[in-house]
């Protein structure tokens, strides 16, 4: 049992992360359990994660899975994803969780860009809006980045609101009820 399953037990769904079977279960049960169920167990985690940065259980979870693995694994090629299937996975979806990682995807890693200094392209912040203005599409944001450099970045996407934005070296956001009224 890892210590973030031990600190977040009842605040998540459990799986072993190294079972792609339950790993699926997982995430089906997330995504289609009542928003009441989802917002008892969020607020459980929430409690605890503004407590604890993610960082340090990124650090310990990468630990862990490097530790687990042998060592022709963790550098074994990347295998392509099959874009045409993934595409039309996506599309037929009922419910979507992007997960997306900043430093090194969105921005700079975080040591190349000083904190406070990095801004989303013009592109991006379009294409962020979009996927958070779909209600059936759940967007999270992972990173290194301090609280602070997580809220500005975010409200480039939705605009200052404190009911928009949660970075907390990681983040999650939520578009502002007017940014969607706006858009309808």
């Amino acid at each position: 049992c890892s210590p973030s399953l031990q600190a977040l037990g009842a605040g998540c769904v459990r799986v072993n992360p190294y079972d792609t079977r339950e790993l699926a279960r997982g995430f089906h049960l997330a995504l289609s359990m009542s928003a009441e169920q989802r917002g008892v167990l969020h607020a459980y985690a929430d409690q605890y994660v503004s407590k604890f940065t993610s960082q340090a259980w990124a650090q310990a979870f990468v630990s862990q899975l490097a530790d687990s693995q042998p060592a022709s694994a963790l550098s074994a090629p990347a295998v392509p994803l099959p874009l045409g299937e993934v595409a039309s996975a996506y599309r037929s979806a009922s419910r979507r969780l992007l997960v997306l990682g900043v430093g090194g995807m969105l921005l700079p890693a975080a040591s190349e860009a000083a904190e406070g200094e990095a801004h989303l392209p013009p592109q991006q912040v379009a294409a962020l809006r979009a996927l958070l203005l779909d209600e059936t599409t759940t967007v999270l944001l992972v990173s290194g980045r301090t609280r602070a450099d997580m809220n500005r970045l975010i409200s480039d996407v939705t605009g200052p609101s404190p009911h928009g934005a949660d970075g907390s070296s990681g983040a999650a956001a939520k578009p502002r009820p007017s940014a969607a009224a706006a858009a309808g």
